[in-house]
């Protein structure tokens, strides 16, 4: 049996600009850096990372310099996120470990999932709740898999038909032939239910409660111990607090996310901002 190895894989800067590294993924890299013990972390890119909270996250990585994937089976990848969903596979099928998206927050070591991946060659996660009508397919934001496991290399493949087919032209490829290739290769693969790494789901109402409201997101829809990460989902945040997330607001506000956050990591304080102390009753507060 092949082992995964403690490696986790980041993406950055396949757009044709280069683009400024946030305080999100800067906390996304910090919390991987904790939770994943021992492990190496590796940034592949095309442009390098601009801005102040990249130059305190460059420190905690080693940097690969690639080539801008533009094309696949002589199909163009346009867009940046397409290019990503291209390159994380060709970097676990030469490398194996952990491929995360930087929206996504690491709360706990991997190991388990590591083990389990190790049996069959990969792990993926469902992407939203079926029982909620929320089932979309398989999340290719977070990945673990053996060294040149059957699984990528057939989601590779597939690759063929990019652009071409009746699947969706956004996620057809990341997130729906996943599903597919998983029910016609049950052994090659573990599929984990959704709250593992994607709770909340992709839509308003459970990140305004994650990301604006004081309760405890743990205690909604599982007990807690199934989570290892959270997914941030940068494209819907946004509007609701992410382009001004900082690590004074993160101190200084008692929100669902900043509290758990607070239990992972000490962010540095702002000058003159002192910390919320109310995290602490939160969770008492919830279940009362």
């Amino acid at each position: 049996v092949q082992t995964v190895p403690r490696i986790v894989h980041f993406i950055h800067g396949l757009a044709d600009q280069p683009h400024a590294f946030s305080y999100s993924d800067h906390l996304a890299v910090r919390l991987a850096s904790r939770a994943i013990h021992d492990a190496t972390l590796n940034l592949h890119y095309h442009h390098e990372p601009t801005g102040p909270f990249w130059h305190k996250t460059k420190p905690m990585l080693r940097l690969h310099k690639v080539e801008l994937p533009t094309s696949i089976f002589n199909r163009p990848l346009r867009h940046h996120a397409h290019r990503a969903d291209v390159l994380r596979l060709r970097v676990l099928l030469e490398h194996g470990g952990l491929y995360l998206d930087l929206d996504v927050l690491v709360l706990r070591d991997f190991a388990p999932i590591f083990d389990a991946a190790a049996k069959t060659g990969f792990a993926i996660a469902r992407e939203g709740d079926a029982q909620h009508g929320g089932d979309h397919g398989l999340c290719n934001a977070v990945l673990v898999a053996v060294p040149n496991s059957s699984f990528a290399s057939r989601w590779l493949a597939s690759y063929s038909s990019f652009g071409s087919s009746a699947l969706d032209p956004w996620n057809g490829h990341s997130v729906a032939k996943p599903l597919r290739l998983a029910h016609a290769h049950p052994a090659s693969v573990v599929v984990l239910d959704y709250d593992a790494f994607f709770w909340p789901d992709w839509d308003e109402e459970p990140l305004a409660q994650l990301l604006l409201e004081r309760t405890d997101p743990l205690a909604v829809g599982t007990d807690g111990r199934g989570r290892f990460a959270l997914p941030l989902g940068h494209h819907v945040a946004e509007p609701f607090v992410l382009s001004q997330w900082s690590p004074a607001y993160l101190s200084a506000v008692a929100s669902s996310l900043n509290c758990i956050l607070s239990r992972h990591v000490v962010p540095p304080l702002a000058r003159g901002v002192a910390r919320n102390c109310s995290c602490a009753r939160l969770g008492a507060e919830a279940r009362g």
